[in-house]
């Protein structure tokens, strides 16, 4: 998520994190005029997203000044059911509990 929020203030250009929750995974895309794929990465093994909040599509969208399209919650876990849960203000501030 920083990643996306980074490039997206760097470059001006909104860029956005998918969850796919049924590989335990996310991509960082640019979404440009010509949307490109910047990152595929698996969670780690016995990591899974456990609920990925109010994001439409699974997705989450940061604009060119870094805010967090729709504000809300992830909840990950591990394999000893030890959860974190990582939330993204309105204004684009991530912070993991």
């Amino acid at each position: 998520m920083q990643l996306a929020r980074k490039l997206a203030i760097s470059k001006q250009i909104p860029h956005s994190v998918h969850f796919d929750t049924v590989n335990h995974a996310y991509q960082v895309a640019e979404l440009g005029e010509m949307p490109k794929i910047i990152s595929n990465r698996a969670l780690s093994n016995g990591i899974e997203f456990t609920d990925v909040g109010p994001y439409a599509a699974e997705e989450l969208t940061f604009n060119s000044s870094g805010a967090g399209n729709p504000a809300g919650s992830i909840v990950i876990k591990n394999a000893y059911n030890a959860e974190k849960i990582i939330t993204v203000s309105p204004s684009g501030f991530i912070k993991v509990d």
